[in-house]
């Protein structure tokens, strides 16, 4: 792993904790996008314990939103939140 790769992890989790301090912030798109996307970088590394830390914030936050059914305007977020 970059010195870069390592720099961007690091200021991406530190983005991602700090969108989770403020309720409203904790479940929206962005938050919920960038778990996504970061979990699906960290299964590349093949960490199964930290890839089911984000599955599970992940679930948590669709559940905290009302499950699938209050993403119904987002398409594309339901296709990949189905994968």
């Amino acid at each position: 792993q970059s010195s870069e790769c390592f720099q961007f992890r690091v200021e991406t989790i530190n983005w991602i904790q700090e969108q989770l301090k403020d309720p409203t912030r904790a479940v929206s798109n962005a938050t919920l996008g960038a778990i996504m996307t970061f979990t699906q970088w960290t299964a590349g590394y093949n960490n199964p314990e930290e890839i089911s830390s984000h599955m599970n914030a992940i679930e948590k936050i669709v559940d905290l939103r009302g499950g699938f059914r209050s993403f119904q305007t987002y398409g594309s977020m339901i296709a990949k939140l189905t994968l």
